[in-house]
């Protein structure tokens, strides 16, 4: 519901379901699928993304949004690789969130300043997260930028990008960045990473309510 509501925030109307089949029959700039997959095991959360992915690219949507824990809670590994699998292209994973303390240094996640494993959700009862450094969490190729002007011309497909960012302004660089290569269609990271993106499709619009539609 967060990212539906970042959305109606910048004049994007957006549907929040809980399947495909709801959220498809709605009218509405996006929809948002509330999965529900962070306690699920990795088997059943590649097939549920897998399967909603496959159902995205084949109705061509655009823009793909995987939205993830800001402290790196979940399954997260066995969600980007289902994106990576399905859709055979890069995905531009941002797991900074400036603007709730979480900040990415040298692929490192940082919580008001201190290492991820040094904070209470390294010891979470039911997703514990000892180790902060984003890419020995994944098991898909990895590519950290520390500088997004850095950015090769081409992303290389089935590859997650990971970028630092310490600040909304670096935020909104890595933005630039990636729609100046035409590389912002499959994105991953909590919902405050994908403001510019927002912001930038929602110029000149109002705010707005966004609906809820039945399903599960």
């Amino acid at each position: 519901m967060e990212v539906g509501a970042l959305m109606a925030r910048y004049g994007l109307r957006a549907v929040v379901a809980l399947d495909w089949e709801a959220a498809s029959q709605a009218r509405a700039d996006g929809m948002v699928i509330d999965l529900n997959t962070r306690h699920h095991e990795p088997s059943v959360v590649y097939s549920e993304i897998a399967g909603i992915a496959e159902k995205l690219r084949d109705a061509r949507v655009p823009v793909v949004f995987l939205k993830t824990d800001s402290t790196l809670r979940g399954p997260i590994d066995a969600s980007l690789q289902a994106i990576l699998d399905t859709w055979g292209r890069a995905v531009a994973y941002l797991p900074a969130y400036p603007a709730m303390g979480r900040t990415v240094q040298g692929g490192s996640l940082f919580v008001h300043g201190r290492p991820l494993n040094e904070t209470a959700f390294a010891r979470d009862g039911r997703n514990p997260v000892g180790n902060g450094h984003i890419g020995e969490l994944l098991s898909v190729p990895v590519v950290e930028i520390a500088d997004p002007a850095a950015l090769p011309d081409r992303l290389a497909a089935g590859t997650v990008y990971l970028f630092d960012a310490a600040t909304d302004q670096d935020l909104s660089r890595i933005e630039e960045e990636l729609e100046a290569r035409e590389a912002h269609a499959l994105r991953a990271g909590p919902a405050g990473s994908l403001t510019p993106l927002l912001e930038r499709l929602g110029r000149g619009k109002s705010p707005v309510k966004y609906a809820r539609a039945r399903g599960g």
